[in-house]
């Protein structure tokens, strides 16, 4: 806060140097809001900060009670190619929940005029 205020010439003083950018700006209608579309255990296959490719697997919903109490599993994909950026801190999905998101450089089709919120 305090480089902050100095580069905004509140407070006297030189700041520090910025840092390096770890990925370019992308426009908010290029957000994939991935979702589980089934209930379960949440189990992520990509770290926060991970360069993502369109359809590639991000996380895994595992239902323990289906298929004869052997369990079932479903995989979550990225609609998008960017980075994955945010991911929810709850390990069990619902389906709808939204459990990460995904910063692509190309606008996504149907995103409607609230794109800071679903």
């Amino acid at each position: 806060m305090y480089c902050f205020l100095q580069r905004r010439g509140i407070i006297a003083g030189e700041a520090l140097p910025l840092p390096e950018l770890r990925a370019a700006a992308t426009p908010l209608e290029g957000v994939d809001y991935v979702r589980a579309e089934s209930a379960g255990i949440l189990t992520y296959l990509k770290q926060l900060g991970d360069r993502v490719e369109q359809g590639e697997v991000i996380a895994v919903v595992t239902q323990p009670m289906k298929n004869s109490g052997q369990g079932e599993k479903r995989q979550i994909i990225s609609k998008t190619s960017g980075v994955f950026f945010a991911r929810s801190a709850e390990r069990f999905a619902r389906p709808g929940k939204i459990i990460g998101k995904v910063a692509g450089a190309q606008p996504l089709a149907g995103k409607g005029p609230y794109l800071l919120t679903f």
